[in-house]
């Protein structure tokens, strides 16, 4: 069935229930039953009116007339004329606007941007939690790799994991888990990274708890060996140290990046059963590996997990915040506008998040439905020509302008020069030039011969 289709039937079913409510409304003598049958009804028009701006680009001009008629209803919108038939009098703009509800949570519980940093407002996960600690909890603990696109909950996923792991693991006491965003932090040489690391698990309350363990980490020149020494401390005092790194990434943004002998110590550590690493990135890390020709087994090492949309029932469960988190809350949206921010969201946690946010906000101003739909796709559309331009653009671009001229750069070794990939890329830039001038025929192809030969130096 298409989506034009179901939101037809979808449209249809909420008038035949205004009509219900209508007849109930008319025929009760009590004034609570009255009253709910006219939120009834203000929610059923919302939801029309949810329904309908998605409707109208996909049905285009083609409208059946009986759904064209309750379209008719909202002003703002403009539809194709159909014969009028007579049904009940369209509602007033008042209809689509709320009084303030005031929520019994002052809080609102929708993140639409930052970390989530309150374990009460984190829904879902409950496969890739239970897949983590499963490795970390085996008898060798394996490293992990979570990626996923941008905006997708990665950080919250892992900084939630940091909070409850306790929770999760039969001996707790055996584990020192802390997270380290690297995005915000200084690495930018190997010494820096020890010294970052050292400094996030010097807060961990067993290093407060061993004065031995917040000694191992207070070297004073931060190399490999001292630090080797001092996670060698922390196993032979029974303590794992597991790392969740966020935005594994920047290691590689450096001007020098980090090399295979920074990856391989790395490794080294893990093999030794002194470290686990939980790496969150954009992409899996043995992409990055060949995107920089890096060798290192350390990116073979961990077992990958896609981070995605979530699941139904946890997009349902977001959109119900507080209540599907928190015993005696109440949701912060009431019915209705749960199912306007499901349709808009989707099951992207942060496109659910920013719905919620939007609507919760309007709400608690009084403001129409139209204000909180502005709201949202002012926000929403960023996100998506974000996820457009990195999908689209960003990889054909640097294959076109840096790995096939680099390439062709490097042949030039098999002539006798060896080249960096500056000079390589410099060199095969003027190749795809030579080549581009002869095909559209500026250049003969004596010309490009002779040019190839001084640039490949015979």
């Amino acid at each position: 069935m298409s989506r034009k289709k179901d939101l037809e039937d979808l449209i249809q079913e909420s008038y035949n229930l205004i009509h219900q409510y209508e007849e109930m409304q008319r025929t009760s003598s009590d004034p609570k039953e009255k009253e709910r049958c006219h939120r009834e009804i203000a929610d059923q028009w919302t939801l029309i009116e949810g329904y309908w701006h998605e409707y109208a680009p996909v049905a285009g001009s083609n409208i059946p007339s009986e759904i064209a008629e309750i379209g008719n209803h909202f002003s703002n919108i403009e539809v194709p004329t159909h014969p009028v038939v007579k049904t009940s009098p369209p509602p007033s703009p008042s209809a689509f606007a709320r009084p303030p509800r005031l929520s019994k949570n002052t809080n609102c519980p929708f993140l639409a941007g930052p970390m989530i940093q309150d374990p009460r407002y984190f829904v879902g996960r409950k496969t890739i939690l239970r897949f983590i600690t499963q490795r970390m909890t085996g008898v060798e603990p394996t490293s992990v790799n979570l990626y996923g696109e941008r905006r997708i909950g990665k950080s919250s996923l892992l900084y939630y994991f940091v909070q409850t792991y306790e929770q999760r693991v039969s001996h707790p006491e055996r584990y020192a888990v802390v997270y380290l965003s690297l995005q915000g932090t200084h690495c930018h040489k190997e010494m820096d990274f020890y010294s970052t690391v050292a400094k996030a698990l010097a807060k961990h309350p067993a290093a407060q708890r061993l004065p031995k363990l917040a000694l191992s980490l207070k070297f004073t020149t931060p190399t490999y060996e001292t630090f080797r020494d001092a996670l060698s401390t922390w196993k032979s005092s029974g303590i794992l140290p597991v790392l969740c790194l966020d935005e594994f990434e920047m290691l590689f943004r450096n001007a020098q990046p980090f090399d295979d002998g920074f990856f391989d110590r790395l490794r080294a550590l893990m093999d030794a059963g002194v470290l686990m690493l939980i790496a969150a990135s954009h992409e899996p890390l043995d992409h990055y590996a060949q995107r920089h020709r890096l060798t290192s087994t350390f990116f073979n090492n961990a077992h990958l997990r896609k981070i995605g949309e979530l699941e139904e029932s946890e997009a349902g469960d977001l959109v119900r915040l507080p209540a599907s988190t928190v015993p005696g809350q109440e949701p912060a949206l009431d019915t209705a506008d749960q199912h306007l921010a499901r349709l808009w969201g989707g099951r992207h946690p942060y496109l659910l998040h920013l719905a919620g946010l939007a609507l919760w906000e309007t709400r608690q101003q009084g403001l129409p439905t139209a204000r909180a739909r502005a709201q949202y796709h002012s926000q929403a559309k960023r996100l998506h020509a974000f996820r457009l331009n990195l999908r689209h653009l960003v990889q054909p671009l640097r294959w076109l302008v840096w790995d096939v001229p680099v390439s062709l750069g490097h042949m030039a070794q098999r002539w006798g020069k060896s080249v960096d990939d500056m000079v390589a890329w410099s060199i095969g830039i003027a190749i795809v030039v030579i080549l581009a001038l002869t095909i559209i025929g500026v250049l003969t192809r004596e010309d490009l011969m002779e040019l190839l030969h001084q640039i490949l130096g015979r």
